[in-house]
């Protein structure tokens, strides 16, 4: 099947299916049918970008950048998952009146779990989610880490 496919089947309105195709059009990306939505992650490696569902988009964001990214969409609503993520979530309406704002949000997700699994624990920003997660970068003869923390000189 097909992302057209998937939105069709999940009976997604015109301005939901219109964001998504706009994104998987300017990056990689994978869509996971769940049922009532569609869960999109980069093609490569990656945690959730975002979540389909028919009237509504929520996108993934680094909470310290949530409340920014929501200012962005008036009326948007914030959705704290974990504490490595919030989701803010946008309707039809929020899509048809801020479409370049919404697609900017799509990529910025898409790229930021793009980087895997380092750059979704630790902020790309700087920001640490949870200082228990913090992993140095390079092992002590200086070889940078794998993105699960292992050393590759083992």
């Amino acid at each position: 099947m097909t992302i057209e496919d998937d939105l069709r089947t999940l009976g997604a309105v015109p301005g939901i299916t219109g964001a998504v195709l706009r994104a998987t059009e300017a990056r990689a990306v994978s869509p996971v049918p769940l049922g009532d939505r569609i869960r999109l992650h980069p093609a490569t490696v990656g945690a959730t970008a975002a979540f389909v569902r028919a009237r509504s988009i929520d996108i993934a964001t680094e909470p310290h950048l949530a409340a920014a990214a929501a200012a962005r969409l008036p009326g948007a609503q914030l959705h704290p998952t974990s504490p490595a993520t919030t989701m803010v979530r946008v309707d039809s309406a929020l899509i048809a009146a801020h479409p370049d704002e919404v697609h900017d949000q799509l990529l910025r997700a898409l790229d930021w779990r793009a980087h895997g699994p380092r750059w979704t624990l630790h902020s790309q920003s700087g920001a640490s989610a949870s200082a228990a997660l913090a992993v140095p970068a390079c092992c002590p003869l200086g070889h940078q880490l794998s993105a699960n923390g292992t050393c590759f000189c083992d």
